[in-house]
């Protein structure tokens, strides 16, 4: 694979892990919160067939080719502070991604306010927040060839360009097809946080976006991928136990 090829999978990974990706198959994301601040964190995405033929022109790979690589995702991964513990690939265009994180407060290696963990009463509050302007921190840590493919999405959550949902989905439709922005507009985001002990509240700052659900330890946040991708401004996922 050549470098410009290497660094487009890589690419993908890292923007995957912070926002998911741009059309796939309900991306979702774990993070399983521990007493001393440490969590194991669980990523899976797969692309639906519709439009897999779409993202394999954009990426510049062959239909045999899978859509990602062991190595550079691995390295994105441990580039942003994360201990990898398994990396699978059930399909073609699928990855499971399993790893460990031994402080949220302090591992990170960039991107920083991006997961926090603070006191609160006699328990704990856990947020996770995307703004441009973290994720423009994030992906100035990688190479160019990683910002000009954030550009290729032109998602108002990198640019910080106004625009509404709607307004996104007509772009896309117009640069990439109506399948795809069809696609996107059909897809979810899955954010599940574990806590140690049972959760007291669990919120979303902009409810346009979704829903929240707890059970238990547990709060699962259901977001509209389309309209966390059309959102410019700051988006906080808020846990308390």
């Amino acid at each position: 694979m050549n470098t410009k090829k290497l660094h487009l999978v890589r690419t993908l990974a890292f923007t995957a892990l912070i926002a998911g990706t741009l059309v796939s198959c309900a991306p979702s994301v774990k993070i399983d919160i521990a007493n001393d601040n440490s969590a194991k964190m669980e990523f899976s995405t797969s692309l639906s067939k519709s439009i897999e033929g779409s993202i394999r022109s954009l990426m510049g790979l062959q239909n045999d080719e899978p859509l990602y690589k062991e190595a550079p995702v691995r390295a994105s991964l441990i580039a942003t502070g994360l201990d990898v513990e398994s990396i699978n690939f059930p399909s073609m265009t699928g990855i499971e991604i399993k790893a460990g994180i031994k402080n949220i407060n302090t591992s990170l290696t960039y991107a920083k306010d991006a997961v926090r963990v603070v006191s609160k009463g006699s328990g704990k509050e856990a947020t996770i927040q995307f703004s441009p302007q973290i994720i423009t921190e994030a992906l100035n840590f990688m190479p160019e060839e990683t910002r000009t493919y954030a550009d290729l999405l032109m998602a108002p959550v990198f640019t910080g360009e106004k625009m509404t949902a709607d307004e996104y989905l007509f772009l896309l439709s117009m640069v990439y097809g109506e399948t795809l922005a069809n696609e996107l507009a059909k897809s979810s985001f899955f954010v599940e946080l574990s806590a140690p002990s049972d959760i007291k509240q669990a919120s979303l700052s902009d409810t346009s976006l979704g829903t929240v659900s707890i059970s238990g330890k547990k709060a699962i946040f259901t977001i509209s991928l389309y309209k966390l991708l059309s959102t410019s401004g700051k988006t906080e996922y808020l846990v308390s136990w």
